[in-house]
């Protein structure tokens, strides 16, 4: 008895450490090495696409000292080396900037989505650009 109850319990810490892993979607993009910014503490770029729609989502946080952000955020046609969209002057008062838009595509194509974004803390700041890019 005791011996399944122990088995039970590992299967159950071991499905719960995998969870994290299977639970970002693969049209999602965490930050690669966060550790190198002194103001970003994590930054995350998406793309959903849906018929002849891209939804583009990008989220910036900051760490606690961080009192403002600054982005703009462009979408590309690599396939075509094709500007579809750009949204700049996104502005959060905040350590954290959180956007959400749409752009065309086709399928068969490959598009990037980059942030460029500017992490106030007081009067110093970092400059930070994160792409991610996905086919349709």
């Amino acid at each position: 008895m005791k011996k399944k109850i122990f088995i039970l319990t590992l299967l159950v810490v071991l499905c719960v450490a995998c969870l994290p892993a299977f639970a970002m979607d693969s049209s999602e993009s965490r930050s690669a090495s966060p550790a190198k910014w002194n103001y970003a503490a994590d930054v995350i770029t998406g793309i959903n696409f849906s018929g002849t729609t891209a939804t583009c989502s990008v989220v910036v946080s900051g760490y606690s000292s961080v009192t403002a952000i600054d982005a703009t955020v462009t979408f590309e046609c690599v396939t075509d080396n094709n500007l579809v969209a750009t949204w700049p002057g996104l502005h959060s008062n905040t350590k954290n900037l959180y956007f959400s838009n749409t752009a065309p595509v086709t399928k068969g194509k490959t598009y990037r989505l980059t942030v460029y974004a500017r992490l106030w803390s007081g009067s110093q700041y970092e400059d930070i650009i994160v792409p991610f890019q996905k086919k349709y």
